[in-house]
């Protein structure tokens, strides 16, 4: 929880002013559009390594069969 907390509150402090600022400098569509693909952006690079990882079937055991039934 404490490195949830870090990485939304850390990047506020740098990613505010900024998106701020190029709402002030273009409109606030485009902030919102720019904070929308920054946000796109990082969950297609943060799923990149989950979806590369293969995972093997699980093998379930099977009932042992009694013999001569």
């Amino acid at each position: 929880m404490a490195i949830y907390t870090l990485l939304t509150l850390g990047s506020t402090v740098v990613g505010g002013p900024f998106v701020g600022w190029v709402c002030e400098r273009w409109s606030p569509r485009v902030g919102l559009g720019l904070a929308g693909v920054a946000t796109i952006a990082t969950a297609l690079v943060l799923a990149v390594p989950l979806l590369a990882t293969s995972r093997e079937p699980e093998v379930v055991p099977q009932p042992a069969t009694l013999a001569g039934t």
